[in-house]
């Protein structure tokens, strides 16, 4: 991360609104470039300023009139003042049907594809109790690292690190929770469950 991407991402970071990945990218960064971690701290001063409920700011009486002064006002704002009713202007209803034929075929499309096909409700209709599943949840390492990432950065991923541990527990007693997860990674993913027991 440089600079300028830092920049975009401070107010966010300071409000705690980034994702963890972002979060980690701007830690990291901060440790290292003194300029941002000086605008840190005077955005932050700022914010502190703004809380302050001692400090007030007047508003001139007269802003709402020069603001709506300048405000420019149509002709089409007047009439439909005037009118007290909203019309549909005509051209607009033939870009509505071609946008609903666009999704009809679209869905068709994607139905097509498998894509619905590939649902957990599908995988339950086809077996209900869904007895070719051991409820085995294969992890690829990507969750761990992440989870790695988040501890040595101190920050807080409660889902990730629950679902990485449901997927630890999936190993020891299979539930059918686990079953149906196991049957939406195969229907989404291809990831297939591993042939013979592994230790967590």
């Amino acid at each position: 991360m440089n600079c300028q991407e830092c920049y975009g991402y401070i107010d966010a970071y300071i409000d705690n609104e980034l994702d963890i990945a972002s979060t980690i990218l701007v830690k990291q960064h901060l440790r290292d470039c003194l300029g941002c971690q000086q605008l840190l701290e005077t955005r932050k001063a700022v914010g502190a300023l703004l809380d302050n409920p001692q400090v007030r700011f007047e508003v001139p009486d007269s802003l709402l009139g020069r603001i709506q002064s300048a405000l420019p006002v149509s002709r089409s704002e007047v009439k439909q003042r005037s009118s007290g009713r909203f019309v549909i202007p005509w051209f607009t209803i033939p870009f509505a049907l071609a946008a609903t034929i666009a999704v009809i075929f679209g869905l068709i499309f994607l139905n097509q594809g498998g894509v619905f096909d590939r649902s957990p409700a599908n995988a339950l209709a086809q077996e209900e109790k869904l007895e070719s599943y051991s409820g085995f949840i294969e992890d690829s390492g990507e969750g761990r690292w992440t989870l790695q990432a988040a501890i040595e950065e101190a920050v807080p991923a409660e889902v990730l690190s629950a679902a990485l541990f449901t997927r630890f527990r999936s190993r020891q007693s299979h539930t059918y929770a686990e079953k149906i997860i196991s049957a939406m990674r195969k229907g989404f993913g291809g990831h297939l469950e591993p042939k013979g027991p592994k230790a967590g």
